[in-house]
């Protein structure tokens, strides 16, 4: 009798634990992240989150880009820029923490250039306007793109260490560099015959 009894104690005490309601929320600590552009972005990583009585996979999490249009989490590696994120998470009983955390998204994506001409073709004595030689677009962000530098390289060996200048006739080539703001270069290669 004495065991029955002790068995139905252990059993009344863990059906009393059991029956308890989930009243606390999970607990989250949320950091600011900076991550690059097109790198993938998966907003759960970026919190540590526990519950008292659901595992973590068990919890559900919300995220809303603020301030944006496109609220599609996933495209916001994209395009380079600050943005706040707010989330919701939400234990099996319905408790609820939300926060807010800074997602800083980093542009190292060189612009995409286009040269205008296929081959440089003129007489010495022309000048061409260098920028007018490319296109260029900086599509992972709103800082565009610019001309940096550009050389003439000869295609023919020089015995003195010396570059042919272009004012003599024959093939080069014209290296432009393009840079966008954040020091992201891209390079083209146009060929000239100078006549």
């Amino acid at each position: 009798m004495k065991k029955y009894l002790v068995i139905f104690f252990v059993i009344l005490v863990f059906s009393m634990v059991a029956c308890q309601k989930d009243e606390t929320p999970p607990t989250v600590i949320a950091n600011d992240t900076t991550v690059n552009n097109l790198e993938i972005v998966n907003p759960e990583t970026f919190l540590i989150v526990s519950d008292d009585v659901d595992k973590v996979d068990k919890l559900t999490f919300s995220f809303t880009i603020i301030d944006e249009l496109d609220q599609n989490i996933e495209r916001i590696n994209q395009k380079a820029g600050v943005y706040q994120i707010s989330y919701t998470v939400s234990d099996r009983a319905g408790n609820e923490t939300t926060g807010s955390f800074q997602l800083t998204v980093l542009d190292v994506l060189p612009p995409v250039v286009t040269a205008n001409f296929e081959m440089i073709n003129g007489p010495i004595t022309t000048s061409y306007d260098i920028e007018s030689l490319f296109t260029c677009f900086d599509e992972s962000s709103t800082d565009g793109c610019f001309l940096h530098s550009w050389m003439v390289v000869s295609t023919r060996e020089s015995t003195t260490g010396i570059m042919p200048l272009p004012e003599e006739a024959g093939e080069y080539y014209l290296k432009i560099w393009v840079s966008d703001l954040r020091s992201n270069k891209t390079v083209i290669v146009i060929p000239m015959i100078i006549e």
